[in-house]
């Protein structure tokens, strides 16, 4: 008797390991599927926890050569060269530069490049001592702001708090070995999906910058004195957007004030047409435009678009809820933003990079000399090797002033 209990538990223990087998197997499939490859944008590189981008150089030897002056370039995906081989990266391009200036001299520069697509300055801060420094770089190049900007749910700070806190819990430790199976990865993955459905249909949503300009503020701070306690110099890289974005808005906003729908419509739709455009104008007066040419179905959806940008300026991810239940959780004006109106929020963070450099006495690198052509970018904030041969050429004299006469 005791034997035929034993043989049916083995039975049924059989049972759910084929079961657990099947399922685990039919999941992989359906993960597979689920996620085939395909190129991410930078709206997804930009959110917090979506990046699985790593710095190009981390894997480089820790000990610096001798007779060597090291640069460390950290920030965000325009560092890391987003869409770019290598070579072609603004930090890589500066190395060649610096090292052809440098021949014959006995010096030789080491110039690593850190940045990782969808970081912030919180997140550069956090990995400054545990990456950057870690290296013992003589200069570090800091440039962070683009993925700052962005609105999100959390905060790049109150995110980094909830991820911590539940690694140090039960829950954690829990959900850390789910995670190698497929069958949990798949149920959380459906059961997300319905939960953000629901979300859109019935709940509000609470948007916040990724990192408020005060904590900004607070970062590029406790950057420099980091940098400056660790024994290494720092420049600070303020990198502008596509001035095409600029021009063509003027250009289609006058067009449509002279009546020539057409054009306007022509110039207006090259702005909406750019990868990571969200200013609220150039949509708003292409929705004008649209209307004025007969096409009410592109005009609603151009204006529904300009009216999202203005209330929540800038999410990056399509909201699926109407405006009246999203909660705009701060903001950088008293007056709500309407879509006709002209706003450059990158610009109150390069500001507030410029007013930091002043005050912790670091050079701040403009690019205005580089003489930056739309022609040298691919969307709204990345640029070609062009461009980013024209940011090295001026990093290189900015670098060569701050090598000491001593190490030449």
């Amino acid at each position: 008797m005791k034997r035929r209990g034993l043989l049916r538990l083995a039975s049924a223990l059989l049972g759910v390991g084929l079961f657990l087998l099947v399922g685990e197997g039919l999941s992989a499939v359906a993960l597979r599927f689920l996620d085939r490859p395909r190129p991410r944008s930078e709206f997804e590189l930009c959110m917090p926890g979506l990046s699985g981008w790593k710095a190009r150089d981390e894997g480089r030897p820790r000990r610096k050569p001798e007779h060597c002056f090291r640069v460390v370039c950290i920030g965000d995906s325009c560092t890391y060269g987003l869409g770019l081989q290598d070579p072609d990266a603004y930090p890589e391009q500066l190395e060649r530069l610096l090292n052809e200036k440098a021949a014959g001299e006995g010096l030789h520069f080491e110039v690593l490049n850190l940045g990782v697509p969808g970081h912030s300055s919180a997140k550069g801060l956090a990995l400054l001592p545990k990456l950057a420094l870690a290296f013992h770089p003589d200069l570090v190049i800091a440039s962070f702001g683009h993925n700052d900007k962005w609105r999100s749910e959390l905060t790049d700070r109150e995110r980094d708090e909830r991820i911590e806190s539940t690694r140090s819990s039960l829950r954690g430790s829990l959900e850390a070995g789910l995670e190698y199976s497929h069958i949990y990865v798949l149920l959380r993955r459906l059961v997300s999906t319905l939960v953000q459905r629901g979300k859109a249909r019935l709940g509000h949503l609470r948007v916040v910058y990724r990192v408020p300009l005060e904590e900004y503020r607070q970062n590029l701070h406790a950057i420099a004195r980091q940098t400056r306690d660790a024994g290494a110099g720092l420049l600070f890289l303020s990198l502008p957007e596509n001035p095409a974005i600029e021009q063509l808005s003027a250009e289609g906003i006058a067009a449509y004030e002279q009546k020539d729908f057409g054009k306007a419509v022509q110039k207006l739709r090259t702005v909406a047409d750019f990868q990571v455009m969200y200013y609220p104008r150039p949509l708003y007066y292409l929705s004008l435009a649209y209307r004025a040419l007969g096409e009410q179905a592109q005009a609603e959806r151009t204006l529904a678009k300009a009216s999202q940008f203005a209330k929540v300026y800038p999410f990056p991810l399509r909201i699926p809820m109407p405006l009246d239940r999203i909660e705009v959780a701060d903001a950088l004006e008293a007056a709500p933003l309407q879509p006709q109106d002209q706003f450059d929020i990158y610009g109150r963070y390069r500001k507030t990079m410029e007013q930091v450099a002043f005050e912790e006495d670091v050079p701040l690198v403009e690019l205005a000399s580089a003489q930056l052509a739309a022609s040298d970018y691919f969307d709204t904030i990345h640029m070609l090797p062009s461009g980013c041969g024209k940011v090295a050429a001026v990093l290189a004299e900015a670098v060569a002033s701050r090598v000491p006469p001593q190490r030449r």
